[in-house]
């Protein structure tokens, strides 16, 4: 079993990371700029307010990401564990 994901997870890209933390980073910091106008101008907030709205925002973002990321891998361990236990075990029409 630990071969067999230690096998999957050293297929992954070495600086996948790096990618997921870039497109995070960009996706943030194009909410943040957006909700900026909005809260400013919309609603009238002041810096103080807006920098607390973000800051909460971000991290619940982060939080949300994390969590996902983590149920995405275990999905995704699960679907190729299943795949390889049935490829194994399971009988075809010869027995």
């Amino acid at each position: 079993m630990k071969e067999f994901i230690h096998k999957h997870i050293q297929t992954l890209p070495n600086d996948l990371n790096t990618l997921l933390k870039d497109d995070y980073t960009k996706e943030v910091k194009e909410y943040n700029r957006s909700m900026n106008n909005v809260l400013k101008q919309g609603f009238g907030l002041d810096s103080e307010e807006l920098y607390e709205f973000l800051l909460d925002s971000e991290t619940t973002i982060n939080t949300f990401c994390g969590q996902e990321l983590k149920s995405l891998f275990n999905n995704i361990i699960n679907q190729k564990l299943l795949s390889k236990f049935n490829e194994g075990f399971k009988r075809d029409d010869k027995g």
